[in-house]
């Protein structure tokens, strides 16, 4: 059996965009393909925000813990998805590089509710990208 083609999905610190979109893939695709995300700087945790927003669709992500590019440098992955406009320093190997820069959700501000509604469109987004890419 032919191994599941690998996406790795970058962003600024693994707190927002990648892990969204990570595990949007795993749930529209399950089973297509193996996704993993990577931060350039990761953050010490995840945005909650994010937690949240991605709960309100049935994504569990709480789990999720920022994890640096640098420690995937040895893999191979078929596509890399980057999802910022910052420049990753180095990669890993791969078949295919990609650049969807979208907004950071690290820089929202506001009240609570203008961020939820911000990363509910950063989530639908990642959604309507993946369906359109991916599926």
């Amino acid at each position: 059996m032919a191994a599941l083609p690998s996406i790795l999905f970058v962003c600024s610190r693994n707190a927002g965009r990648s892990p969204m979109a990570a595990a949007l893939v795993h749930h529209l695709a399950p089973g297509r393909y193996i996704a993993l995300s990577a931060g350039i700087s990761p953050a010490s945790r995840p945005n909650p925000l994010v937690t949240r927003v991605m709960g309100e669709v049935g994504i569990n992500i709480p789990d999720h813990r920022p994890g640096p590019l640098s420690a995937l440098l040895d893999r191979r992955f078929d596509r890399i998805i980057i999802l910022t406009d910052e420049v990753p320093p180095f990669l890993p190997p791969a078949g295919e590089v990609i650049s969807v820069p979208l907004s950071d959700p690290a820089a929202l501000s506001g009240e609570e509710g203008e961020q939820l509604a911000a990363l509910r469109l950063l989530r639908d987004e990642i959604t309507a990208w993946i369906r359109g890419n991916l599926l």
